[in-house]
Order: structure tokens, then C-alpha cells, then sequence
């Protein structure tokens, strides 16, 4: 399906910098697309800002409404119709997610794909710094190379899709630099034609 604006996608392993990057994004750019989720909210995020929290039986309920529905980690995630309706019509948008998410946003949208690709290091010490507890760390650490090998076997599949590489020592201030110049150089080729 056609939309007026571009829409990235961001995937990447739990923990990897996806919300840090979209942020980056909503406040230079454009939109992020808001998904729902069942999970517990954390101390740090807002409802309709971050996600729109729900419970799992509303989360069941709003899936026949949604453009991409997917259970992670126990707990369910999808982008309502209404929300992405709304948001393409008039900026480029983000959508933060996971492997099945972009199978889905790839199937029914013209997207480019951002696939980030950090060192375990790194998402040990961003779900520390988050205060992530040590079994949910070690849970999603458990499926870090999964999710790896997840990236690069979608990653082929869409003839825009970039692979973002975060090194352990990257600090904010570089990911920052790195994907502004990423997203400036899409959109300014996006405006001549060249994607």
C-alpha cells in the first residue's frame, strides 16, 4: 500500500537502543508510530507517549483492529490501523518492531528498514542503566543471538534495509550523530527520487 511518507522500521535486539534512536527520530524527523502493549509499564515511560499500555484481554480485543500483533517475551504488541493512518498522512514515521513486525509492515507498506546489530556488551550495560532487574537481563540476554541471526535472515528481503552497527564504545552523543546523518541522507534522497 501506498502512503504519502516514508516509514522506517526499527529492529533490534531488547536492549539494543531502539527507543533512544526513535526518540532521536520523533524529535528531528517526524512521527513515531505508538504500538500498544500488555506489558507493565516502566517508572520511566508514559501511556500514549511511549506505548499505550492495556491489558492482555484488551490487547486480544484490539489485535482485528491492528496492522501488526505480536506476542514477545509474554506479552502482546501491535500498532493500531487508526494510529497508522493518522501518522503517515503527514510526516515520515518510525515504528520500533521485532522480526515479525517487519515481515508484517513489509508485506503491506513500502518501508525502509533500520536492523541495528549492538555487541552483547552493549545491551548488558543498556538494560543496566535502565535498571532492568537481573532476571529479565539474563531472560533477554538468553535470546540475544536468536535474535541476531533473526536480523540477518529478514535482512535480504527488502531492498532498503540498513544495518546500523552499535560498538560498545559508542556513547549517546555518537548514535545520536550517526543515525541523524543515516535518516538526513534517506529522506534527502527520498525527495529526488532516488529511493
Amino acid at each position: 500500500m501506498e502512503t504519502k511518507n516514508i516509514i522506517f522500521t526499527l529492529t533490534g535486539p531488547s536492549g539494543s537502543g531502539k527507543t533512544t534512536l526513535a526518540n532521536i527520530f520523533k524529535e528531528k524527523y517526524g512521527e513515531q508510530l505508538v504500538s500498544y502493549t500488555s506489558r507493565p509499564q516502566r517508572p520511566d515511560e508514559f501511556d500514549g507517549v511511549d506505548y499505550y499500555f492495556v491489558t492482555k484481554e484488551q490487547a486480544l480485543e484490539l489485535k482485528k483492529e491492528s496492522v501488526e500483533f505480536t506476542e514477545y517475551n509474554n506479552n502482546y504488541y501491535g500498532y493500531l490501523n487508526s494510529e497508522f493512518v493518522e501518522k503517515t498522512d503527514t510526516a515520515p514515521v518510525i515504528a520500533v518492531v521485532d522480526i515479525n513486525g517487519f515481515k508484517e509492515f513489509n508485506k503491506h507498506y513500502e518501508i525502509v528498514p533500520i536492523f541495528l546489530l549492538p555487541s552483547l556488551d552493549k545491551i548488558k550495560n543498556n538494560m543496566l542503566s535502565r535498571n532492568d532487574t537481573r532476571e529479565n537481563i539474563d531472560k533477554r540476554i538468553s535470546l540475544y543471538n536468536k535474535e541476531i541471526e533473526g536480523v540477518k535472515s529478514v535482512y535480504n528481503i527488502n531492498k532498503n534495509s540498513i544495518l546500523f552497527n552499535i560498538e560498545d564504545t559508542d556513547t549517546l552523543e555518537d548514535l545520536s550523530n550517526a543515525f541523524s546523518m543515516l535518516i538526513t541522507d534517506i529522506l534527502s534522497k527520498k525527495k529526488v527520487g532516488e529511493l
